[in-house]
């Protein structure tokens, strides 16, 4: 997936500074006329990752105040000669770009900053997401303790992530292999084993926990497949 940048292209310098930026296909440029209202309504309506612009602090500051009204924080560029820095400074998200530096080096500084966001962004939704998985499965009293419960827990986490349930019995469980240095064919057992335990436990409570319906409904014990499969598509409509 491309980064979207949202450019204020009334000034020249952003012009040829989008334009080095752009010669990277991982980003695509969505200049903007009309000032920094314009822009901030327009990287708010497409969920921008980046504003660039030249402006002054009270621009920056502008900017600041509209994104938080929405609700959105994407990576503020303000390129400008003799900007008060220090007015800028504690706001992670508003970076300074000096027009007195090498165009070429500015446009690497963009990017490498924005590929530094987008990959904090990513682990801080996949540690939240895995947190949410860790809460239903000792919810549903899989514990934690159980040997393969880490390799369940990242699986239903690849699944949610990547929406990705019909080649369970090869990507998913190929990838959680990779992660943890072990064959595929291990993941699955050990994750078949943990189902197996807890359905001969107590099988109502697990078709109560994780299916939503009663033993009953269910002639035999899920797969692992079938398990992940659920599990995960409830998340996501709970998500959605």
């Amino acid at each position: 997936m491309k980064t979207t940048i949202v450019t204020l292209s009334d000034s020249d310098y952003i012009k040829e500074l989008s334009g080095i930026i752009a010669e990277n296909k991982d980003f695509e440029m969505l200049p903007v006329t009309g000032g920094v209202e314009n822009a901030c309504a327009e990287a708010a309506v497409r969920k921008a990752d980046a504003l660039l612009f030249e402006g002054t602090v009270a621009d920056a500051e502008l900017v600041k105040r509209i994104f938080d009204s929405f609700g959105l924080s994407p990576a503020i560029f303000v390129a400008a000669k003799g900007l008060e820095m220090e007015k800028l400074l504690g706001e992670p998200s508003c970076i300074l770009l000096e027009k007195d530096s090498d165009i070429r080096e500015s446009a690497r500084f963009v990017i490498t900053n924005l590929k530094i966001l987008s990959d904090r962004l990513v682990n801080n939704h996949r540690r939240s997401l895995s947190n949410y998985v860790t809460r239903i499965l000792i919810g549903g009293n899989i514990k934690p303790s159980y040997y393969g419960f880490r390799l369940l827990r990242d699986a239903i986490t690849y699944c949610v992530e990547n929406r990705s349930f019909t080649a369970l019995g090869k990507e998913v469980y190929q990838e959680i292999a990779r992660r943890y240095n072990t064959t595929a064919t291990a993941v699955e057992r050990n994750i078949r084993t943990i189902i197996d335990r807890c359905w001969e436990t107590s099988p109502e409570n697990f078709c109560a926990n994780f299916f939503g319906i009663p033993c009953t409904s269910i002639r035999q014990k899920p797969t692992a497949k079938e398990f992940i499969s659920t599990v995960s598509e409830r998340m996501l409509l709970e998500l959605d």
